[in-house]
Order: C-alpha cells, then structure tokens, then sequence
C-alpha cells in the first residue's frame, strides 16, 4: 500500500494541498471520506484504513490531509501511532510549514469564527476563549520539531518533503511532491486559496428594551432579548435569549483576543521550535514582518442586515 500524508500544520496550506489534489489527482488517489481522516489519532495499524476512504484500492495512493497530526497538543502519541503504523509501508509525507506567527494567529481567528457560527446554545456559550487561556496555549503554542525529527528517523529525509508558504502556493510544491513519490499530478490553478483564515466576531445583546448597532457599514436595530452574532457571512440572531445568558455570552466575547505580540515569551517559544524544524526538515525559515497584529472587525451579512433593517 502506497500513502501520502500531509500531518501538517493548521492554517499552512493543507487544505489546498487536499483540494487541488481532489481536483487534478482522482485517478492517483484513494479519497478520505472526509478531508481530516484522523486515522492515526485512533489507529496504530492499518487493517481498518478502507472504512476511512470512499473506495480503497491497492493501485492508487492513500491520502490524508489531518493538520492535527502536528497541531495538536497530543501531536507526539499521533506520531508514535503513526509511525507504528507505517513502518515497512511505502509512505510519504508533506509538511506545510508557515511562520509560527502568522500560522498561529490565523489558527486562533479561523477556530474563533468557526466556533460561533451557529446559534445553537451549546455553540455560542462555551466560555472563555481568550488566546493565552490555558487551553488555548496548549493548543495554539504546541511543538512539533520533535515529532518531525521522528518522522525523519523513521522513514528517512528522501520520503519527506517540506515547504514553504511561498512554496505550497505555487507549481514548486506539485512538482516536488511529483518527483519525490514518482507520480504525475497535473499543473493546475493555484490562485484559490481554500479555507481562508478569521476575524474577531462580536456579539451583541439587546437586553430589556433593545439597542441600536453600527458595523461600521449598517446601523440595524437588535431587538430586546436577542442575541446578535456579526460574524460576515456567519452572522445569525437568536431571539427570547435569557437576559443572564445574553450578557454571559458578550462577556465572554470580551475576552477574545484581537491584538497580538510577537514578542511575548509563549511566541518566543513558538518561534524557536519552528526554526529546529525548519532545520530537521532541511528548509529556509521565513520569519514574521511585523511585530503586531490587529485583528479585523466582521460585519452583520446582507441577508441578516436586510431582516434586522425591516424589524
């Protein structure tokens, strides 16, 4: 059996190396059911990888974009399964590497818009999600240099490529991936990014008597006891919200972060483990450009605007 793994990292281009391969590679890969199997989250072995695809057959590639292999806090224990898993199988992999600053800001923001872009309870009332909450440090700042040196001992550099943002996006990253596992993936568009990053969504509750709201593009009128969730095209309104509840949610939205440093110590710390990778990988580093980061502000979505406009 024949795999190519793409284990990471979130917000790195995995998402488009999936895509353009679901586009142009039908008749070379073996398609996951979903983009993000997680397999070797579950497994240490093989036997059941045909219940994870569409149709597995032993002329094409098993393919497995899961940027959690890497992104994850328990990233190490993933490898070992990994590892376990593939040794003796014709196995290749593909690490997208991006510079820790803008990756894990973009990782934050795109979880953030993600997680409120349903009104269901359960959605929008999960609590702190602050960057620097313990949680979030585990998961946002978790390393992987280690876990790259293990897939290098393991399978040996020549079955591993690495690249660059600037390489990912571009015919480069076909081209090696062609030569180092011997197939022939078609040049193609490499203009669509998929899965684009985030914003900071805000939420708004029109408490007793309801409260006007400006996007800085609208003015629209919240009603009393509706929860109002402006999050571009995410955006929704919930009505007959309890009035602890509706200021428990905007609360909590106080505290998501909008302003990032670059040179706080837990990016420091980010910062050294990407240039040990890049230096197991074998790969120019590309560093941040800026030392600050200002999130931007979503806006209420048209058709919301239009109903909330009306009442």
């Amino acid at each position: 059996m024949r795999h190519l793994i793409i284990p990471g990292l979130a917000k790195a281009g995995t998402t488009f190396l999936h895509d353009y391969f679901l586009n142009h590679g039908e008749n070379i890969f073996n398609i996951p059911i979903r983009k993000e199997t997680r397999f070797y989250s579950r497994n240490s072995c093989i036997s059941d990888i045909n219940s994870y695809y569409i149709s597995g057959t032993s002329d094409k590639i098993y393919l497995d974009a899961t940027p959690s292999y890497l992104s994850s806090p328990n990233s190490s224990a993933i490898v070992k399964n990994l590892c376990g898993a593939l040794a003796g199988e014709d196995a290749y992999f593909v690490i997208c590497l991006r510079n820790y600053f803008a990756r894990i800001v973009s990782h934050y923001l795109h979880d953030l818009k993600g997680a409120y872009k349903e009104s269901g309870r359960q959605r929008w009332n999960r609590g702190n999600y602050t960057l620097y909450s313990k949680f979030a440090i585990k998961k946002y700042f978790s390393t992987y240099a280690e876990e790259c040196q293990c897939l290098v001992d393991t399978f040996g550099r020549e079955r591993i490529l690495a690249l660059s943002t600037k390489d990912t996006y571009s015919d480069t990253s076909i081209k090696k991936i062609n030569a180092m596992v011997g197939v022939d993936i078609p040049i193609g568009d490499f203009t669509k990014v998929s899965n684009p990053g985030g914003w900071v969504p805000n939420l708004v509750y029109g408490g007793n008597e309801g409260v006007e709201v400006y996007d800085g593009n609208n003015i629209v009128f919240i009603p009393p006891k509706a929860l109002l969730s402006i999050n571009n095209n995410r955006s929704w309104i919930r009505y007959n919200v309890d009035y602890y509840e509706g200021l428990q949610a905007v609360n909590n939205s106080a505290t998501w972060s909008s302003r990032f440093n670059n040179n706080g110590k837990y990016f420091l710390r980010a910062k050294e483990d990407y240039m040990r990778a890049c230096d197991i990988l074998q790969i120019e580093p590309e560093l941040p450009t800026e030392d600050f980061f200002i999130a931007s502000r979503p806006m209420i979505s048209e058709k919301l605007v239009k109903k909330l406009l009306i009442s």
